[in-house]
């Protein structure tokens, strides 16, 4: 069996996604956030900050500056694994894919996308922004997928 890499911005479906897909596979499921844990990091749709405004520049260079600064961290922790599912919103697809196959989930549909998104997060200017962020970054990951031939999977 090889590794499975699931990615996707927050709240499109990739947490659900790879519980189930990990548990009918019989995959080891290892969420890519604990690995980031006590680095000084931002999150993912939080890291266009450090570029200006939001704007789909921005957004997209936070997404990269984010991959990064994980890239070596997550190459250590699946170096020598396998039969393992590794999801998180960060995870670069032309990277991992000499160990495995990327997945990238997707909710297009905006008002499901916006219900999961903020299911666990309290609506503020801040999380709004955030949101505003995954959508530019979700759009761009399509994009970048279509283009290295990964497969999408639709939350619907």
């Amino acid at each position: 069996m090889r590794n499975i890499f699931l990615y996707g911005v927050p709240g499109s479906g990739k947490t659900r996604t790879s519980i189930t897909m990990s548990k009918e596979l019989g995959l080891e499921l290892i969420e890519a956030d604990t690995l980031k844990a006590g680095l000084n990091i931002p999150v993912t749709c939080q890291a266009w900050k450090q570029f200006g405004g939001l704007d789909k520049e921005n957004a997209i260079k936070g997404l990269l500056f984010v991959r990064d600064r994980l890239r070596n961290i997550v190459r250590d922790a699946i170096d020598t694994r396998e039969n393992i599912l590794i999801e998180g919103a960060f995870l670069d697809p032309h990277d991992l894919m000499q160990w495995g196959q990327g997945i990238l989930v997707v909710t297009r549909n905006y008002e499901k996308h916006h219900g999961q998104f903020f299911i666990h997060r309290q609506a503020s200017e801040e999380t709004k922004s955030e949101f505003a962020a995954a959508r530019i970054v979700q759009e761009f990951l399509i994009e970048e997928a279509t283009r290295i031939d990964i497969k999408i999977h639709e939350n619907l």
